[in-house]
């Protein structure tokens, strides 16, 4: 709702300076105040977290300005451009740690956002604030929550909730996989110049760089040939990976389906941005954007969290069945329920 009511250029900038101020005394903070509250750090994680709306103001500022039939194709750079930073990110961080200690990478980090948020307060064309007229708020309390149920109202639009499930069910199921994947590579077998340690961070490295290569061309075929199509290719995909996971290959096969896998997040990824516009209300695209981003976060929590009872009660191997099954699952869901996706 931010967004839509001050514009995505303050979203970003705003919430760009909020996550830079965290990051800097945070090391400072945690190392005096963690011998008396050992939670200090999952305070300032939960504020990074709270003041960190850059996803829904960027896919909105992206998707506002570029022409609706190009949406896909627009965000799918954006996309790839995000991808690419959570392949080099890692990277860079420990050679920050390693150079700098864990005080100064902090201090690093927070420098860096805070000269993102100044860049895109300077250079970033915004979009209108809607011209949407909100309801005078009735002095009850209904009236009260008003707010809430102005910004979580997207979630109620018929034609956005197999977008938001859809997403949901993939951010759950890729969290789950990749959260205990470095004990998944403890079980497989690999050659004896692959470390545990090198096998995982290709693994990772292939899925992120086959998801920022094949986004945007996944994004042009969304606005081309259908974003229903596109997802359901990729959740069949994705699922057919993730249940071959379950055989147990040998590390190499393992790295070739991960590279399917990114190949997968990326078909998924640029037909959920191209349903989501579609579906947006005129003036609500804010709103709309929000309600997608709050679905991926809530897999993202929630799926570390599912996977590991699966793996508790029946072994690694069912996580990956299950989860193969329910990402395969989308595909159906996209082109059966077509009474919860975009139609326009």
């Amino acid at each position: 709702m931010w967004p839509r009511r001050s514009g995505a250029r303050s979203a970003i900038g705003l919430a760009g300076n909020g996550c830079c101020s965290a990051p800097s005394p945070a090391a400072d903070w945690c190392s005096s105040a963690w011998d008396w509250w050992p939670t200090s750090l999952l305070v300032l994680r939960f504020l990074q977290g709270v003041l960190s709306g850059t996803g829904a103001a960027a896919a909105t500022l992206v998707a506002t300005l570029s022409p609706r039939e190009e949406t896909g194709y627009a965000v799918g750079l954006v996309s790839a451009g995000t991808q690419i930073g959570n392949f080099i990110g890692p990277i860079l961080g420990g050679i920050a740690l390693l150079g700098l200690g864990f005080r100064m990478s902090f201090d690093v980090s927070g420098a860096i956002l805070l000269c993102c948020a100044a860049a895109a307060t300077l250079w970033v064309s915004d979009v209108p604030a809607s011209r949407a007229p909100f309801e005078r708020a009735e002095r009850s309390a209904r009236g009260a929550i008003a707010p809430l149920r102005s910004a979580f109202g997207a979630f109620a639009w018929p034609e956005l909730r197999g977008v938001v499930f859809a997403q949901y069910l993939t951010q759950a199921t890729f969290a789950a996989t990749v959260a205990l994947f470095p004990l998944y590579v403890q079980a497989i077998a690999r050659p004896s110049w692959l470390s545990i340690e090198l096998a995982i961070g290709i693994a990772l490295a292939a899925t992120a760089l086959a998801s920022a290569a094949a986004i945007p061309i996944f994004g042009r075929l969304a606005d081309r040939r259908g974003a229903t199509n596109v997802l359901a290719f990729g959740a069949v995909l994705g699922g057919s990976a993730l249940v071959l996971h379950a055989a147990e290959p040998n590390a190499i096969v393992v790295i070739l389906l991960r590279l399917l896998i990114g190949i997968s997040a990326a078909a998924i990824t640029a037909a959920t941005v191209v349903l989501t516009r579609r579906a947006a209300h005129e003036g609500s695209e804010g709103r709309a954007f929000g309600a997608s981003l709050g679905a991926q976060m809530l897999g993202w929590g929630s799926g570390p969290l599912l996977g590991a009872a699966i793996v508790a009660t029946s072994g690694l191997p069912a996580l990956f069945v299950v989860a193969g099954v329910v990402t395969a699952s989308i595909a159906l869901g996209a082109l059966l329920a077509r009474a919860w996706f975009p139609l326009k």
